[in-house]
């Protein structure tokens, strides 16, 4: 059974919004909102609370934000592997982290797409991420969602391992992933000469990302709320487990 209720009547709402000084260096968000049809309003000072409100007024379960739920549960049992796809399928950039040999850390931020938990992006192989790569294919990765306020902001961390793609039929399942989430990258992938396409191929290879392991920021459920999902369990589950703040 769908745990989503369709809405029969008509529900509007009234809302007002307004800023005043807090007591740090940002103002205070303010609410008023107002259901037209039953007349319950309610004064909130966080979104969350707003999206309760419409919730709890109209029967109807308001979207859910990563980890956030309106009622029940905490976040270890509000974050599953489809919430953290969804938050990949959403974002378009991440941070991956290698160290060279020498032990040498080094961060490049990428265009990404993902296939499940698996992350895809494209790379020159001499550049210095992919030479640390080859030698080192451990990494982590890093996605933060843009909010408007420290309480909204979301954030996944990723740790796994590296791995050029070298199969043909991997390679152009690759490309199709990236021109259906960048359109406007489609010429990478379609140079006018077979020479060029050769000579091209050469000079970006995709790279895969396998998870292992993900850690969930969600400062909806309060500042540093943690959780760590175990992506080497049993093959198509994750085990999620809250983490210390």
């Amino acid at each position: 059974m769908s745990r989503h209720r369709v809405l029969a009547d008509e529900a509007s709402f009234i809302m007002r919004l307004w800023l005043e000084p807090g007591g740090g260096d940002s103002p205070d968000w303010r609410w008023h909102v107002r259901h037209v049809q039953s007349g319950q309003q309610g004064y909130f000072s966080s979104l969350p609370d707003v999206l309760k409100f419409v919730g709890d007024a109209t029967h109807v379960p308001p979207p859910t934000y990563g980890a956030h739920a309106t009622a029940g549960g905490g976040p270890a049992e509000q974050v599953t592997r489809e919430t953290v796809v969804r938050f990949l399928e959403q974002h378009a950039a991440m941070t991956v982290a290698t160290a060279d040999p020498q032990g040498v850390p080094w961060a490049t931020p990428v265009f990404y797409v993902n296939d499940g938990l698996c992350l895809y992006w494209l790379s020159n192989p001499r550049n210095r991420l992919s030479t640390c790569l080859a030698a080192n294919p451990r990494a982590v990765a890093t996605i933060i969602g843009p909010g408007p306020e420290w309480s909204l902001m979301q954030g996944l961390q990723i740790e796994g391992k590296v791995s050029m793609v070298r199969a043909w039929r991997e390679y152009f399942r690759c490309a199709r992933l990236f021109i259906r989430k960048f359109p406007d990258f489609s010429h990478q992938f379609l140079p006018s000469t077979a020479v060029q396409r050769v000579r091209d191929v050469g000079q970006r290879r995709f790279y895969a990302l396998e998870s292992e392991r993900l850690w969930f920021t969600d400062h909806t459920q309060g500042f540093g709320a943690r959780v760590e999902l175990d992506c080497r369990a049993a093959a198509g589950e994750t085990e999620a487990r809250p983490v210390a703040q």
